[in-house]
């Protein structure tokens, strides 16, 4: 069977519009499919892509697309992909829009969990308390909690991480 359906752009609070003329096409044999890819969030405002996790690859990353054309750059324009890891701050062309990524718990940018991560944590704490407001990215990237704030429940949470690995 076929089966046809609109994407549909996301922002950070889940809601979206259709866009017309691009649709996702798939054929099966006789049953549906149950692995599709992943859908991300974009956020078209702040132009930040989110809803992946820790160890996604490039390459399972742009097949979150469906299909559609996507470019993955790192924070210096070097094009990424296959089984590289996908990191906060790493760049995607999408239909001529260039989105950022955010990935919670990896604020330094290399797709993982460490100890920088939580000393950036710690310094996004310490700007808070001078009244500056963490980065849009910042504020995906430090919330591990899920609460849409950065505070000292997350970077306790990257220690937990971290204490897990060992």
């Amino acid at each position: 069977y076929v089966k046809v359906k609109n994407l549909r752009v996301v922002d950070q609070n889940g809601s979206g519009d259709d866009w017309a003329g691009i649709v996702e096409i798939e054929v099966f044999g006789s049953e549906e499919a149950t692995d599709k890819p992943p859908v991300w969030k974009l956020d078209t405002a702040n132009k930040i892509v989110s809803g992946m996790t820790l160890g996604t690859t490039v390459a399972s990353f742009i097949e979150g697309f469906h299909g559609a054309d996507v470019k993955v750059t790192d924070a210096d324009g070097k094009a990424v992909s296959g089984s590289a890891l996908l990191g906060t701050g790493m760049k995607a062309t999408y239909n001529g829009t260039t989105f950022q990524a955010a990935l919670p718990g990896d604020l330094t940018g290399d797709g993982k969990t460490m100890i920088t991560d939580v000393m950036e944590a710690c310094k996004i704490l310490a700007r808070k308390s001078l009244n500056i407001e963490p980065t849009a990215v910042e504020k995906i990237a430090g919330d591990v909690n899920g609460d849409t704030s950065v505070n000292i429940t997350d970077v306790m949470g990257l220690c937990k991480i971290l204490a897990q690995k060992a």
